[in-house]
């Protein structure tokens, strides 16, 4: 993949949806390593960085539905039972 940062080329390249989803999947070994030891956990969303807001908002969807049920976006004030949780630590 190219990377301004590092200077291969002036533009950055992605990963494909496939392989996003692969390697932040519950079932892939880092993500089980690095979820054994959590305890809490960022997600940012800089359209800087990811060539502007609607693929940003693309890409946290991807997580968004990898990870959490209900939605991240999903609100039920006051209903505990119903919040969102990992989908891994159901």
């Amino acid at each position: 993949m190219k990377n301004p940062l590092n200077g291969e080329g002036s533009n950055f390249t992605y990963l494909s949806e496939k392989t996003i989803k692969e390697l932040l999947s519950h079932e892939h070994p880092l993500i089980q390593w690095i979820c054994q030891r959590l305890q809490g956990i960022t997600i940012a969303t800089e359209p800087e960085h990811t060539e502007g807001l609607l693929k940003s908002n693309r890409l946290l969807n991807i997580i968004n539905n990898i990870w959490f049920k209900p939605s991240l976006f999903t609100s039920f004030p006051g209903e505990w039972d119903k919040e969102t949780k990992w989908k891994h630590f159901r």
